[in-house]
Order: C-alpha cells, then sequence, then structure tokens
C-alpha cells in the first residue's frame, strides 16, 4: 500500500495549479454537496439536474480540477458524482474525499465497514483518498469508536488517508493530536480567521497534515447585500456593508476578495456551487493572487468588531 506521506503529496499536486489551465494562484476542490441537495443560504438555484451536475464535474475536470469532496449526508451527492465521474471516464484518477454520515453509530464495527462500502460503490472508487468523520465528536472515542473499522480499510488499501470534518478550534487540535488523521477539513474565511486558526493551520503544516478549507464563502453569506441577507439574517447588516467596502478598496468584487482572502492562508479550498457559470466565475477568480498579508490584516482588522460567533458558525442560524 502507497504510504500516508506519499498519498499526501499526490492529494496537493491534485489541487495545485496544474494541467489545462486550473492554473492561478489559488488551489480549487469541487465540493459537491450542491450535487445532492439544495444547500446554501444563497443558493437560488436549488439542487441542479443530472445533466447540469455532470456538466460542472466535466468543466470542472477539464480545467484542471481533479479533487472532489462529497459525504454520505450530502442527499444523492456521491451517486451523483460517481455517475458523472465515471461518464467522464476519469473514476481510476479522479481524487475523491467523502465523510461518515453522523447518524452511524461509531461502535458499530459492521455498520461503519459497510457505509464505507457503499460509498466506494457509489463513487466508482476502488480506493477513496480521503475517508472523513463528519462528526468531530466521534474523536473523543477514536479507538473504541471509528477506529477499528477505519484502519482495517486503511490497512487493506481501499481507504488512503482518514480525517475529520471539524467546525471548533478546539476539535482541530484534538485532531492534531490523533495519530492517524491526516487529513482536516475546517471552516475559516475572512469573516472567521483568527490568530488561533493561523496557530493551528501552522502547526498542522508541521505535523504533515493536509488541511482544506471550505465556508470560503460563509455558506454564501459573504456574497449577498445587508438587504438579501436581511430576510434569514438581519444581524449581518453591518458586517455585509463594511465586507462591501472593503471590496470596493481594493478593487474587487466581495466573491474575489472572500477567494483571495482564503487562498492566502495556503492550503486547498473547497468550493460548492450550482451552476456551470459559477464555476466559470470560480475557475477565473482563482487565476488572481492572494492578498498580501497586509491585505489581510487590513481586512480582518476592519471586519473584527462586527463579527460574532452566530455570524460565523451556520449551525447558529435560524432555520430557512
Amino acid at each position: 500500500m502507497t504510504s500516508a506521506s506519499t498519498d499526501m503529496t499526490g492529494l496537493a499536486d491534485a489541487v495545485a495549479p496544474g494541467r489545462a489551465g486550473a492554473g492561478g494562484a489559488v488551489r480549487l476542490i469541487l465540493g459537491a454537496a450542491q450535487l445532492g441537495m439544495a444547500y446554501g443560504l444563497a443558493n437560488r438555484l436549488g439542487r441542479p439536474d443530472e445533466a447540469q451536475a455532470h456538466a460542472i464535474i466535466g468543466l470542472a475536470w477539464i480545467s484542471g480540477v481533479e479533487a472532489f469532496d462529497t459525504a454520505q449526508h450530502y442527499g444523492q451527492s456521491e451517486q451523483v458524482l460517481g455517475r458523472g465521474l465515471a461518464r467522464l471516464g476519469v473514476s481510476g484518477q479522479a481524487k475523491v474525499v467523502t465523510k461518515l454520515a453522523p447518524s452511524l453509530d461509531p461502535r458499530d464495527d459492521a455498520a461503519v465497514s459497510a457505509a464505507l462500502e457503499r460509498s466506494r460503490r457509489l463513487l466508482g472508487q476502488e480506493r477513496l483518498w480521503g475517508c472523513l468523520l463528519h462528526n468531530a465528536a466521534w474523536l473523543a472515542n477514536w479507538r473504541n469508536g471509528p477506529e477499528p473499522a477505519l484502519r482495517r480499510a486503511l490497512d487493506e488499501g481501499v481507504v488512503a488517508n482518514l480525517g475529520v470534518s471539524v467546525y471548533e478550534k478546539a476539535q482541530a487540535r484534538q485532531a492534531l493530536e490523533t495519530p492517524d488523521v491526516r487529513m482536516i477539513q475546517a471552516p475559516l474565511n475572512a469573516w472567521s480567521a483568527d490568530p488561533e486558526w493561523e496557530d493551528i493551520l501552522a502547526l498542522a503544516r508541521q505535523s504533515g497534515r493536509m488541511v482544506f478549507l471550505r465556508s470560503v464563502y460563509l455558506q454564501g453569506l459573504l456574497l449577498l447585500t445587508p438587504e438579501e441577507a436581511a430576510a434569514r439574517l438581519p444581524e449581518a447588516g453591518p458586517a455585509l456593508r463594511r465586507w462591501r467596502d472593503l471590496a470596493r478598496w481594493l478593487d474587487c468584487s466581495p466573491q474575489e476578495l472572500a477567494l483571495r482572502f482564503a487562498a492566502g492562508f495556503g492550503w486547498p479550498l473547497v468550493v460548492g456551487l450550482e451552476s456551470v457559470e459559477q464555476l466559470r466565475e470560480n475557475l477565473a477568480l482563482a487565476q488572481a493572487a492572494p492578498l498580501t498579508p497586509d491585505e489581510r490584516r487590513h481586512v480582518a482588522a476592519a471586519m473584527k468588531p462586527l463579527i460574532t460567533e452566530r455570524l460565523i458558525d451556520p449551525r447558529r442560524w435560524p432555520a430557512a
């Protein structure tokens, strides 16, 4: 079996600027949540149909995006992604990361193994690049919980890397203390960045972990006007007004500001979308250089007084 360290290097290559003009300074991973369900605060299009989803996957692939992020909990996402990759004839080349359903009992070895096998089948993957815990609370009982089934999958070569999707800094630190965890997916963006997260990312790099950053657009909130956000999250108004002022100061759109800020963390960005046009926009924006350290510090300092924990944690937002 290929070593974990070799696989981690390969993953960096898979999302780095590469063939067919994936280019730019920003490394992208296609987030497939929206391909399986309606997802995100700014989602006006709903879930794309199968043909649209396959067009998104196809454009991503020919544009140089070779890594894909999905989950058992994302509706029909695994099925749609698997069929899309098979239709392109690239199932064996794509780098696919999925997450175990949080509804599973992590102590049920057989159930965890069966769920993993189902994901491999749906995704058409002989070997998953990554299998992540979707519920970071499972880390607290790692040894007596999901580890036996996942360790066996690792040893059998059907999974290359194990990891976890976190929400909180304490969970990220716990992941760094768990030797088997090689991949960490974290929600980081221009509104949630702080020195503690920067320290965690530095520790991850020092220990040879791979970090994926999701929620670059904060589930679409950073793309809305204050008026658009008013119905669902009216308290976001002052922060959104400041955010748009900063974008004007940097002579860019709020979307470009969000992507270029997140690119400054130096890790691949998981970007989800509902249409080919949105993918084209993200691919174009990925050509831009990250913000400079001074620009990032200015943006973070300007936003900090207006940011609350509720604003940056979608779990606390009122239901749609």
